[in-house]
């Protein structure tokens, strides 16, 4: 047990420095460890040389909003939501590691793991609301303008 505690501190941990490279506030880190359940939720780390260089933290999901409409300062989201089945909370990758399809490489193995009994089509993704340069890969990634988008305290529909 107190192994298992040890390894749950490490992981807030790197999720709070990753948080920080992203912007998302400091409670977002403890949400996604005490407030919902883990069952619902993978983290998956890429280490190299003994560092954290990339992390993805998907969570089971139904439904999302597409992208409607976007300029500069504003994202339009259609109004009615689309079933989705699994939902990108966070995907960051160290700076030093980027340009290197880690990020891509962690959205596809979301696809073939998260569910063990079947694998992911690119339609089942949605993203948190994210960064400008979130939604440009998003929009790679899934080949579509329309990303799913969700939001939410921990990205869980309530």
């Amino acid at each position: 047990m107190l192994e298992r505690h040890h390894w749950k501190m490490k992981a807030e941990n790197v999720l709070r420095f990753v948080d920080i490279e992203l912007g998302v506030g400091d409670q977002m880190a403890y949400d996604l460890f005490h407030y919902v359940q883990p069952g619902n939720r993978q983290i998956m780390v890429v280490v190299s040389s003994r560092r954290v260089v990339g992390l993805i933290i998907a969570e089971k999901m139904e439904w999302a909003n597409r992208i409607l409409m976007e300029t500069e300062r504003y994202r339009d989201l259609e109004e009615d939501p689309v079933p989705v089945r699994v939902g990108v909370n966070r995907l960051w990758i160290h700076v030093s590691m980027r340009r290197q399809h880690l990020a891509t490489c962690l959205c596809h193995l979301v696809r073939k793991m998260f569910y063990e009994d079947e694998e992911l089509q690119l339609k089942d993704f949605a993203f948190n609301d994210i960064s400008d340069a979130g939604v440009a890969f998003a929009k790679m990634f899934l080949k579509t303008n329309a990303v799913p988008l969700y939001s939410g305290k921990t990205g869980m529909r309530q």
